[in-house]
């Protein structure tokens, strides 16, 4: 395979990640808390806390997530426009 090849598919993996995020923010916006934490979003997506939160940061640098902490725990969600 060549470089190319595994830069698309990085490339795919990582858009797939982001819009599952922003689908289960999505869904979550109907129910209270009306978000998720990064535990809850890695559950949710089946991948690990880390993926998550270095995709919620690229998310959070775009303006389309916020996250406000309750206890010990940041929620994230969908920003309103």
């Amino acid at each position: 395979m060549s470089k190319l090849e595994c830069s698309l598919i990085h490339m795919s993996i990582r858009n797939e990640v982001l819009n599952d995020i922003l689908e289960e923010l999505s869904k979550a916006r109907s129910k209270p808390p009306c978000g998720l934490t990064i535990t809850q979003l890695a559950k949710k997506i089946g991948v690990s806390r880390t993926v998550v939160r270095m995709h919620l940061v690229a998310l959070e640098t775009k303006n389309l997530v916020e996250s406000v902490k309750i206890q010990n725990a940041l929620v994230f969600y969908i920003k309103a426009k």
